[in-house]
């Protein structure tokens, strides 16, 4: 055989080889999207329910320890760790949505058959992000007041009882970054929409919910002269 002539050959045998594959890709692509929810359903009452617990549970706080909140924000390397534990300690409702939203879409992808080692390893790491909501809820303190007046009986020493297993979720919080953005820029290639493209990442967008009044804790903590409102969702 002439030699241009096996080359034509192998050429061809090596797009043949790559056809199915692609079509295959971009048909479990498709269905990758499709199984994405962009937004957190929520009804009005659900809706209502998170903004005024949100509220009430602040107004606790405020009533319960706000010295021991300005204390521990007098210190700046303290602030760090006391924003974290009190964003998670008033988004433990928002982690459950999360981790619900979060694990119906991958019930959904799960179904989906997937030649790509790609897709595949992003579906994996999304489902973590899933587990690590989890681990969020589960780990952010209940009771924010025990975890300050604790830590502040105790000199400032470490981080505040009973928030170890929190703070340590602070490494885990990049795990499966890598894979996640290469799954994106397939399904990106694909024709995913921007919001589908959040929602498997795991950036939901949030119903629109009422303003909460300001947040005298945040006030607080960041020191500011005007009172604040952080988001939880």
């Amino acid at each position: 055989m002439r030699p241009h002539r096996a080359a034509l050959l192998t050429l061809l045998a090596c797009l043949l080889a790559a056809a199915p594959a692609t079509a295959s890709e971009r048909s479990e692509a498709r269905k990758y999207a499709a199984a994405m929810q962009p937004q957190i359903e929520l009804t009005p009452e659900e809706g209502e329910a998170l903004v005024a617990g949100y509220e009430a549970n602040a107004a606790h706080v405020a009533a319960t320890c706000l010295p021991a909140v300005k204390a521990a924000a007098s210190k700046r390397d303290r602030v760090f760790v006391l924003t974290f534990v009190y964003g998670a300690h008033i988004s433990i409702t928002s982690y459950g949505h999360l981790k619900r939203w979060m694990g119906e879409a991958d019930a959904r992808l799960a179904a989906i058959r997937t030649r790509s080692r790609t897709l595949r390893r992003g579906r994996a790491a999304r489902a973590s992000i899933t587990a690590f909501y989890g681990k969020l809820e589960a780990a952010a303190p209940v009771d924010f007041c025990a975890a300050v007046t604790g830590w502040q009986a105790n000199g400032w020493k470490d981080v505040p009882p009973g928030t170890e297993t929190l703070i340590g979720l602070l490494e885990e919080g990049g795990l499966g970054s890598v894979r996640i953005r290469r799954g994106k820029q397939v399904l990106r290639r694909h024709g995913a929409t921007r919001a589908q493209l959040r929602a498997f990442d795991g950036t939901p967008r949030w119903p629109e919910l009422r303003e909460p009044a300001p947040d005298p804790v945040i006030e607080a903590i960041t020191g500011d002269d005007a009172p604040a409102t952080v988001s939880p969702w």
